[in-house]
């Protein structure tokens, strides 16, 4: 099944699609369809205005997945910056301060470049109680190496920690984080997977979204 990605789907970014209620338990995951054996149910994929031109889409491949039958392809034509993401964390809202892991596999085709580094990162925006963003544009980003990032999407993000280049081989990122506490209350928006001005095919498998207790580890986080 392959999607072409729509335009409208930028709005969508204006609301915070954050949780249902129903409680998760502790170290559940808390995505739905995490490993693509459902095809794209449950997910949904956002492309910004500019790439627009760069034959973008968004599919479930059956060709060498981590584990399974399927994984999601993000793949475009030219160099494109453009995400993927579940529709939603389940269970209650990810509030301040609350310590959380993601963790997910991915790999690019061998002929798949970058124009720059990061060549793949997750976004996750913060928002407030009223469910509008925060007055800063506040976002987690987390690199192919685990690092955790604060950063603004209202200025130009500094992604100089996210240097490593694209696996092509499947390859397993883990990052543990909390919540930020000193923007006052806030929740968090679910991961966004961007292919970060890419182009050919880059490969996705396994998600899983986590609330951890404080006893485990942060990753290291700047």
């Amino acid at each position: 099944m392959k999607n072409k990605i729509s335009p409208l789907f930028g709005a969508m970014v204006l609301a915070p699609l954050l949780a249902v209620a129903v409680v998760a338990a502790p170290n559940a995951n808390r995505i739905a369809n995490p490993g693509f054996e459902l095809g794209d149910a449950s997910w949904t994929s956002f492309i910004p205005g500019e790439s627009q031109e760069k034959d973008c889409s968004f599919s479930i491949s059956k060709t060498d997945p981590h584990t399974g039958k399927a994984c999601a392809e993000l793949k475009s034509a030219d160099h494109a910056r453009f995400s993927i993401g579940p529709r939603r964390i389940d269970g209650d809202p990810v509030l301040s301060g609350e310590r959380c892991r993601l963790t997910f596999w991915v790999r690019a085709d061998a002929k798949t470049d970058t124009r720059s580094a990061p060549g793949f990162l997750v976004r996750m925006i913060l928002w407030n109680d009223e469910g509008k963003q925060l007055p800063g544009d506040e976002a987690l980003y987390v690199g192919l190496n685990g690092q955790v990032t604060l950063q603004s999407m209202a200025q130009r993000p500094d992604f100089s920690v996210y240097s490593d280049p694209l696996p092509v081989k499947w390859t397993k990122v883990e990052a543990v984080f909390d919540v930020p506490e000193n923007l006052g209350s806030c929740k968090l928006g679910r991961p966004e997977f961007f292919a970060h001005y890419t182009r050919g095919s880059v490969f996705i498998d396994d998600v899983s979204f986590e609330s951890v207790g404080k006893e485990v580890p942060l990753s290291n986080k700047k």
